[in-house]
């Protein structure tokens, strides 16, 4: 596909489902008019929404995850910065072409060099469907915070012509803290992994690698959430040098990622917080082993 992702078009393509009003992105002339983009666009906003683990296809019909039934219930705007972050992470853990660009290492690279990650992660795909990629990346940055906003990638232009991009490097407190608990947590879960050495978490295809953050920066971000929860999320161990992430299985990604929306909006503490959205997610969610 070569139609990158829209802010707006994803929230009205997550609306229409929750509606009832998209069963499908299928090419549909109907459903397209509804979102108000064209019928190629439509069928690429489907594949967006599903490899960012949005949504799901049950028979014949299409439904919200829980991740997108939590965004349009906390964030229906699409605008908490902790939203764009959980889909960096979902991206870079579903789809190639966002494993390629968090895979590339920090600083300057043309659109060739992005083209040739491409080429090295999928071994005989065709060239027409490496530059269809490589577009749909550059328009996703432009047309989303996972480009303007969360200082993850910098286009470079020559003119109005967009000719390579620099990997930037995650400072501490850059991400929201509870988006970084939630690809910790559902790594986890994916790889089986009830406690894990900070090196392997920032190994390739691991948390730290698709938030670009650095072992220093991650390591300070898994003592914050050690504390913040009082070790309800994670317990972080520096004993003789292990250092060492135990994973809590009792607490779902999703719970850890709805209560900074709670806190954000009632600003109460974080394990008050922890508590109630636990209440309202129940004891497990569809983010669970994949």
């Amino acid at each position: 596909m070569d139609f990158g992702l829209e802010q707006a078009a994803l929230r009205r393509a997550l609306l229409g489902i929750q509606m009832g009003d998209v069963p499908s992105f299928d090419r549909s002339p109907e459903t397209a008019m509804k979102l108000g983009v064209g019928t190629n666009q439509l069928e690429a906003l489907g594949h967006w929404a599903r490899l960012a683990g949005l949504s799901d296809r049950v028979g014949q019909g299409l439904v919200l995850t829980a991740l997108g039934e939590a965004l349009l219930r906390h964030d229906g705007e699409l605008i908490d910065s902790a939203t764009w972050w959980v889909l960096q992470w979902e991206l870079s853990s579903r789809y190639q072409l966002w494993y390629a660009l968090a895979a590339l290492a920090q600083g300057a690279h043309t659109l060739d060099e992005v083209e040739q990650m491409l080429v090295k992660l999928a071994p005989g795909t065709s060239s027409r469907t490496i530059v269809n990629a490589r577009r749909a990346m550059v328009r996703t940055l432009q047309g989303t915070p996972l480009g303007r906003e969360l200082g993850l990638v910098e286009l470079e232009s020559d003119g109005r012509r967009v000719v390579g991009l620099k990997k930037l490097a995650v400072r501490y407190g850059q991400a929201p803290m509870a988006a970084v608990a939630y690809a910790l947590l559902d790594w986890a879960r994916r790889e089986e992994m009830p406690s894990a050495g900070l090196e392997s978490l920032v190994a390739p295809g691991s948390p730290g690698q698709a938030l670009h953050m650095s072992e220093g920066v991650l390591e300070r971000y898994l003592i914050e959430i050690d504390g913040a929860f009082r070790g309800r999320v994670l317990s972080y161990s520096r004993t003789a040098g292990l250092n060492e992430a135990y994973f809590r299985p009792e607490v779902t990604p999703l719970q850890v990622l709805t209560s900074h929306y709670i806190r954000a909006r009632e600003d109460v503490p974080w394990t008050e917080a922890l508590d109630r959205a636990q209440a309202e997610t129940g004891a497990a969610d569809d983010t669970d082993g994949r």
